[in-house]
């Protein structure tokens, strides 16, 4: 964390490196519950391919661990598969690409994440950004079905594959009720 112009903001720094910061929740499934934040990224690591297994490098994504509902049809198998290798829930990622336009999306590996592109090519990097989103429509638009629980948050940068380096920044972030 780090004080600029009054205010505290988390500074997202990556060299030739991957991490991410994480923060456990359980809130339910209320209908309309937003996820609102700040953001800014002044440098984005050269070469970055979201999708490629070697370059999927970012400067900054946030992502929510969201936990479906037991009911719905195949979940229970795929929930108790998920809990023996260490993690319940699907994973919605909002993440800011220099090259692909806002509204791109992608599929990681696993199939249990949904990476969408929020701001994109046409966002100047150094501008701050403000973000709203109904994060449970978000889960029923990429995963179907109804979401259950908002399990954890995290920011993550990586700049491991491309070698190089990025700098962003997050602000402001706040979990509300719809409504």
């Amino acid at each position: 964390m780090i004080e600029q112009e009054g205010r505290r903001l988390l500074m997202v720094y990556a060299a030739e490196a991957e991490g991410r910061l994480e923060h456990p929740l359980d809130v339910g499934g209320s209908p309309g519950l937003r996820l609102s934040w700040r953001w800014r990224v002044d440098e984005h690591p050269r070469g970055a391919e979201l999708g490629s297994d070697e370059r999927d490098d970012h400067a900054l994504r946030l992502c929510a661990r969201i936990e479906p509902d037991p009911e719905r049809p195949g979940e229970r198998a795929a929930r108790g598969l998920a809990v023996l290798l260490g993690g319940v829930g699907q994973s919605l990622c909002y993440h800011w690409d220099p090259e692909l336009p806002a509204g791109q999306l992608a599929w990681s590996a696993d199939g249990n994440t949904r990476i969408v592109v929020l701001r994109g090519s046409e966002t100047a990097p150094g501008s701050w950004q403000v973000e709203t989103r109904d994060l449970f429509e978000d889960f029923r638009t990429q995963f179907g079905g109804e979401p259950q629980r908002l399990r954890m948050l995290w920011v993550s940068a990586r700049t491991a594959g491309t070698r190089a380096r990025s700098l962003g920044y997050l602000a402001d972030l706040r979990i509300e009720p719809g409504g």
